[in-house]
């Protein structure tokens, strides 16, 4: 089973969520509720829950909201119509009126590589029960292991009558494609610049043997269909730190702090407590950082990324247990950086360069 423990700061008061999952004698994701905990008491927030035909196959896919007065409420659900090929050619979504009746609210539409997965989807509105508006359309891009490392997005322009490029969210993998950092960032049409929005860096553990175990899968189709550890390796998702843009400072900072717990895998998983063994100092800094290991690490590197996900400097270790990187050429901003062994990665966080 997967548990997830969220932890999200706020200022200087701390703010607790967590997730329980639950999934069918097919191991198929039914429910996941999330609550909120204060004072180390639960209260619960949403939930979603699916149901799957006999081909297992989701069927319906439902968005309920806890009330205090009235217990569960349910808020939205989507329907799932299939093509020829058992994928899902359209999503309809549904929410309720104030007389609490369901209405068809927009729908989805996919396309699809040759491999079954999502090159194209489309939404539109539904307007008086029949017209439809166009609204946003995504392009989805992949590796050559299907693995989706790019999605552009583009809103439809009323006036206009064209689509505009609205957002582009990049992931950058590591040899295992294993997604390292997730990026994600918004045009903004009147300075004609990207935006930074939502930033992730995940954690792997790497010493774990998965080869004979089974994880829970989630499948909300057609977009979400993911394992908890990549199709094409045997990594575990450890921990995964949010960086976002902040609206009133304008500078990236860290939102939230999520780490992952599993059970009925192998006990060598290592302990999600352990400390990092290593230093990376100053941070901020100006001209040089200085990165320090508790033991030599082989064939160890530091890649530095800019927030748009792009590689800007690259150094080896050489198996020393400490090395100075210059930065002095960097440009003063919020980059990620990642210290790789063997093409795995060891450790990621924030570097800030002033």
């Amino acid at each position: 089973m997967y548990d997830e423990q969220l932890d999200f700061t706020y200022s200087s008061n701390f703010t607790y969520y967590k997730k329980k999952y639950s999934y069918n004698q097919n191991n198929l994701l039914e429910n996941d509720t999330s609550f909120e905990i204060i004072n180390n008491t639960p209260y619960a927030l949403f939930a979603r829950a699916r149901t799957y035909d006999s081909q297992n196959r989701m069927k319906t896919y439902i968005y309920s909201y806890f009330s205090s007065n009235d217990g569960w409420v349910e808020l939205s659900k989507q329907l799932y119509i299939l093509n020829q090929m058992n994928l899902v050619d359209t999503a309809n979504y549904y929410q309720k009126n104030n007389q609490g009746n369901w209405h068809l609210n927009n729908k989805r539409c996919f396309d699809y590589t040759a491999s079954g997965k999502v090159s194209k989807s489309t939404n539109l509105e539904v307007i008086n029960g029949d017209s439809l508006l166009p609204l946003l359309k995504q392009y989805n891009f992949f590796t050559s292991h299907d693995i989706m490392y790019k999605l552009k997005q583009y809103k439809y322009d009323t006036l206009s009558q064209s689509w505009k490029i609205d957002r582009i969210a990049a992931d950058v993998l590591d040899s295992a494609e294993n997604v390292l950092y997730h990026y994600n960032c918004r045009y903004d049409l009147q300075s004609g610049n990207w935006d930074s929005i939502v930033n992730e860096s995940s954690v792997y553990d790497l010493n774990v043997n998965t080869t004979n175990s089974i994880f829970p899968i989630i499948q909300d189709p057609p977009l979400y269909n993911y394992d908890f550890i990549n199709a094409n390796s045997y990594n575990l998702l450890k921990e995964r730190t949010i960086y976002e843009k902040s609206f009133f400072t304008g500078s990236v900072e860290v939102i939230g702090h999520l780490r992952f717990f599993y059970s009925g895998i192998p006990s060598s998983y290592s302990d999600l407590s352990k400390e990092s063994s290593y230093k990376l100092y100053p941070n901020p800094a100006v001209d040089q950082i200085t990165l320090e290991f508790e033991k030599p690490i082989n064939n160890c590197e530091i890649i530095i990324y800019n927030t748009f996900g792009q590689k800007i400097l690259q150094k080896q270790l050489d198996g020393n247990t400490s090395c100075n990187i210059n930065i002095l050429e960097l440009k003063p901003g919020i980059y990620f950086y990642s210290i790789v062994s063997e093409g795995r990665q060891l450790f990621s966080d924030k570097l800030v360069k002033q």
